[in-house]
């Protein structure tokens, strides 16, 4: 058994050179694997499709040729015909391991961004194929078997998750729940509320739809004392706090930034888990 966290950029961890993430804390205190599949800028949808929760479609038809290295201009979109943001996942010129291999129509290959635009390049050579609009990309993830896992999902920041769209938000957290097919799982709350400003009414049908594996790390992290003695961000952080905002010594660059996380919260979002998967008897 492993841990396998997915989620966006709050997950992954690395924002403003972070060196540290709750999945590597999560590492340190169960002694186990812990798998981090945060990518930067991903919709709950982005997610759920990277990890094959969600399908990724085709946009349009493309003519992938027999030879190898060959580069297929590719638009990719969710069920309703709407633009992908697979693009933040794919690093430019190189791939990334958190959707690559894939493949298209049985050919295997990799995606690949240049600027603003996808692309598939084939792997290896064999017959012309033609893929469809609405033909499905497989990506690597979707090929794991995590139903013997603990799994932990923290995504809808980038929806700017409200109550008009929380039902999206939690449609897609259900099918990765569904898909991962593990019934030892956990939802994290969402944070940000200069960025959803219903944040607490979004994690209150979080808490609704999911219960006991529901984590409200906001309440956790504005419930906690501020402290005066060797903080420079004491007064900011009082006013974070009246506001309802998590506080500027919790954010890794506050001046700029109100929505990631820094090693402090990190640390403290770890141990919170830890003792969550020990009272839900997952560990």
């Amino acid at each position: 058994m492993q841990i396998n966290c997915f989620g966006d950029s709050l997950t992954a961890g690395t924002a403003w050179g972070n060196k540290l993430s709750y999945p590597a804390v999560l590492a340190g205190l169960t002694g186990m694997k812990v798998n981090n599949y945060g990518v930067g800028g991903e919709s709950s949808f982005t997610v759920a499709s990277r990890i094959g929760a969600q399908p990724l479609k085709l946009m349009n038809p493309v003519a992938i040729p027999a030879e190898a290295g060959c580069e297929i201009l590719v638009e990719l979109g969710d069920v309703f015909g709407q633009p992908s943001g697979v693009l933040y996942q794919v690093q430019e010129d190189t791939g990334d391991d958190c959707i690559n291999p894939v493949s298209l129509c049985g050919v295997d290959g990799r995606l690949i961004r240049r600027a603003d635009s996808l692309y598939f390049e084939r792997q290896e050579p064999g017959m012309e194929v033609t893929a469809k609009e609405g033909s499905l990309v497989v990506t690597r993830l979707s090929k794991g078997d995590y139903s013997g896992d603990i799994n932990i999902f923290w995504a809808g920041t980038n929806d700017h998750a409200s109550t008009d769209n929380a039902v999206a938000v939690i449609a897609n957290l259900k099918a990765m729940i569904d898909f991962t097919g593990s019934d030892k799982y956990i939802v994290i709350g969402l944070t940000a509320l200069c960025l959803m400003p219903q944040v607490t009414e979004v994690n209150a049908m979080l808490s609704e739809v999911f219960g006991e594996h529901f984590y409200n790390v906001r309440s956790y992290i504005l419930g906690l004392d501020i402290i005066k003695e060797n903080n420079p961000f004491y007064n900011q952080d009082k006013e974070d706090a009246r506001k309802g905002e998590i506080p500027a010594s919790y954010m890794k660059a506050p001046r700029f930034d109100h929505i990631h996380c820094n090693e402090k919260f990190y640390a403290l979002l770890g141990a919170q888990l830890y003792d969550k998967l020990k009272r839900l008897s997952y560990i």
